[in-house]
């Protein structure tokens, strides 16, 4: 549909009102953040929660930022919401890297095929992944496993949550605007398969994810009584992991069928 300049100076407002809204939910994307450029809270709440607890194997990961209140209260709310930026940026990076879309240098570099386009691969993964922004500077991504190995999906998780981690340090490092500034990103995370979760809802396993968060941001800012005795942040998320799980025995459960949401 083609509108002239000389239409458009003819137009009745109230038609031209209801033309700019047509155009407006014609091509604006309402399901994409605009700050984190992840999907809205919406779609995580609607139809992909209830795909995903039809999944057999999956874990959750929740992300927040760390010291945001104080950086907007020195640089102000443009500097957060850059930062917020960045964590979504950091996270649909790491889901490429993840799943052998691009790759990364010794200098922490991003690699892409000949012929291949970053930005394009990121917007196909922004669209197709399980990635939300929750929050204020809240976010959670949920992403699906082809194993039944515990060992094996805690080990993947946690080199995920490390490229998160390494993606979001060094956007921020590149940035003048956080120079002296304490920024950074806390990790949590839970995953279906774990013995206590098995058989439970997407709730519980978000609600395990969400206390690893907050355990992973106490040891962050040296709050945490094992980093006191010299724990590393893997060997608190490990004990957190191995506690919660200690007395219950793995289950045998039917895998179930997979779906086009399994590419990520």
């Amino acid at each position: 549909m083609m509108i002239s300049q000389e239409d458009i100076m003819n137009m009745p407002e109230k038609e031209l009102r209801a033309k700019l809204m047509y155009f407006a939910y014609r091509y604006y994307d309402y399901t994409i953040d605009d700050t984190s450029t992840l999907k809205v809270r919406k779609v995580y709440e609607g139809e992909d929660k209830q795909t995903l607890q039809g999944w057999g194997n999956y874990s959750i990961f929740v992300a927040d930022l760390d010291n945001l209140k104080p950086l907007n209260d020195t640089k102000g709310h443009a500097a957060g919401d850059l930062a917020i930026s960045i964590g979504g940026r950091a996270i649909l990076e790491s889901m490429a890297v993840n799943k052998g879309l691009i790759g990364i240098d010794e200098f922490g570099e991003l690699i892409v095929r000949e012929g291949e386009n970053l930005e394009g691969i990121i917007d196909i993964v922004r669209h197709k992944a399980m990635a939300y922004r929750i929050g204020g500077d809240e976010m959670l991504v949920a992403k699906i496993h082809d194993t039944d190995c515990i060992k094996s999906i805690q080990g993947q998780d946690w080199a995920f949550m490390e490229t998160i981690r390494t993606r979001f340090n060094k956007h921020i490092s590149e940035s003048e605007i956080f120079q002296g500034t304490k920024i950074n990103i806390s990790i949590g995370s839970a995953s279906s398969i774990e013995p206590r979760l098995q058989n439970q809802d997407i709730g519980a396993v978000q609600e395990i994810a969400d206390q690893r968060l907050y355990a992973d941001k106490n040891w962050s800012k040296g709050m945490n009584d094992s980093r006191a005795q010299g724990a590393t942040r893997r060997e608190v998320h490990d004990n957190m992991f191995n506690n919660f799980n200690s007395y219950y025995g793995p289950e045998n459960r039917a895998p179930r069928p997979q779906d086009e949401l399994g590419n990520f």
